[in-house]
């Protein structure tokens, strides 16, 4: 059966993700550092955790990712996405995310937005190109 955490597992994202879930055999376990939360989570085992701002935040991320032998690590929340992207090389863990600057780019609004802007126009010079021909 294959191990799924989820981190900010008190939030209703995270209940919605977990609700979204295949019927597979998967066994769901969630962090989050409100103990009040965290008792609402869907998940079948709840970890409270310190922030993830804190000097011990990876280390006891990884230290619940090794007692449960989880397969997949899903950071929910996006200061956790940003800690986990940056340190994804210290866990012993799958982690699906966009390279780290990437993360960094999209947590930036003038950054995201430049982008934007250059995408936008790239896809008119494409419609219009292809209205051309």
């Amino acid at each position: 059966m294959k191990k799924i955490l989820i981190t900010g597992a008190g939030g209703n994202a995270a209940n919605n993700f977990i609700k979204n879930l295949p019927s597979y055999p998967i066994k769901i376990a969630g962090t989050d550092l409100n103990p009040y939360l965290l008792h609402t989570s869907l998940a079948c085992e709840k970890y409270i955790l310190c922030h993830c701002d804190d000097s011990k935040y990876i280390e006891q991320l990884q230290k619940i990712i090794t007692e449960n032998e989880i397969d997949f690590l899903y950071p929910q929340t996006d200061s956790e996405v940003e800690i986990i992207s940056k340190h994804r090389d210290e866990l012993d863990v799958k982690v699906f995310l966009p390279n780290d600057q990437s993360v960094q780019d999209c947590r930036n609004k003038l950054t995201r937005d430049i982008i934007s802007r250059k995408v936008h126009e790239k896809k008119r010079w494409f419609v219009q190109v292809c209205l051309r021909n």
